[in-house]
């Protein structure tokens, strides 16, 4: 709305976040994420998979079995506008921009790497610190992956505890 005094434009904020994107502006979406670079592309694939926002130490972590820096990476996502970066974390901009990233990886993808993600940050958040808070991160990942990629028996028999003792 026009703010007459001072004279300038007044944004709602809430309902603007609130506003429901077309299937059409999400394909839209996608087709300039299509149009990033693949390491741009790999940071919102990995964000998109952890949801709505990320923490910035877990992707520390994840940084380093990728082979690049997320944090500096989802950095330039975010001057793209897909994401704002809020201190120790980055959020999604939009739900459905979330959706347009996860959307562009199959679903076997998808699987595969919440499957890679859950071990990887169970590998260096829950060994040698078990507490039940760090048990729900890399759970939800191995779990949304789904319990059939594990291949070896003391996996998951190992995840399966975990997710006992997370219940």
């Amino acid at each position: 709305r026009l703010d007459l005094s001072p004279c300038r434009w007044m944004w709602d904020l809430e309902k603007i976040y609130d506003l429901q994107i077309s299937d059409t502006v999400l394909e839209l979406l996608m087709k300039e994420m299509g149009k990033l670079s693949s390491e741009l592309q790999l940071g919102l694939k990995v964000a998109s998979c952890m949801g709505s926002c990320v923490e910035k130490s877990t992707l520390y972590i994840i940084s380093n079995d990728v082979g690049i820096d997320l944090n500096e990476v989802l950095e330039e996502v975010s001057k793209k506008g897909f994401m704002d970066d809020v201190g120790d974390r980055f959020r999604f901009c939009h739900d459905r921009i979330e959706q347009a990233a996860y959307d562009m990886m199959s679903p076997d993808e998808r699987r595969a790497k919440h499957m890679r993600l859950g071990l990887l940050i169970w590998s260096h958040a829950v060994i040698g610190n078990e507490s039940d808070e760090m048990l729900f991160l890399p759970l939800n990942q191995i779990n949304r992956g789904g319990s059939h990629l594990l291949s070896d028996f003391n996996q998951r028999n190992t995840i399966s505890s975990l997710n006992l003792r997370a219940g």
